[in-house]
């Protein structure tokens, strides 16, 4: 796992009980991703109008469209997971390490300037190993 502390410390603040299945931990994963993935699209969206690199700017608003892609994909797992199609779960999370993958890329590659790259780089992580988080869960619920 890329960060064991902070999938602890997620695990250990969102459990609805110290007794939490693999059903639940995956129902929290899901749920997570998707609330990270709105709070980044969120924050990304409001910023590109500050970017004055045009490339910074291309960059922020292709990561835009990613996160706005990933709260679907994850909007669609959860409906999945509800059914009990892990195996649609799993079809909607697997893309969205791709997304994220081209966001940080795109990140590493900006100058610094007037927008906080570095903010939105670390929510980046956490979005990806949630996504990790996801996809692990749902291996494992795949297979019960």
């Amino acid at each position: 796992m890329e960060d064991y502390g902070f999938c602890n410390k997620t695990f250990t603040a969102n459990l609805k009980s110290p007794l939490t299945d693999l059903a639940g931990l995956t129902q929290s994963t899901i749920e997570l991703t998707a609330q990270n993935a709105s709070n980044d699209f969120v924050y990304s969206q409001s910023i590109p109008e500050n970017a004055t690199d045009p490339d910074v700017k291309k960059v922020l608003t292709e990561c835009v469209k990613d996160y706005n892609l990933i709260m679907q994909f994850f909007t669609q797992a959860m409906r999945s997971f509800a059914f009990r199609d892990y195996k649609g779960m799993l079809n909607y999370e697997l893309p969205n390490s791709r997304l994220v993958a081209l966001c940080k890329e795109a990140f590493n590659s900006a100058k610094p300037g007037p927008v906080n790259i570095t903010y939105l780089t670390e929510r980046n992580r956490q979005l990806r190993i949630l996504i990790a988080m996801s996809v692990v869960t749902g291996h494992y619920r795949l297979s019960q």
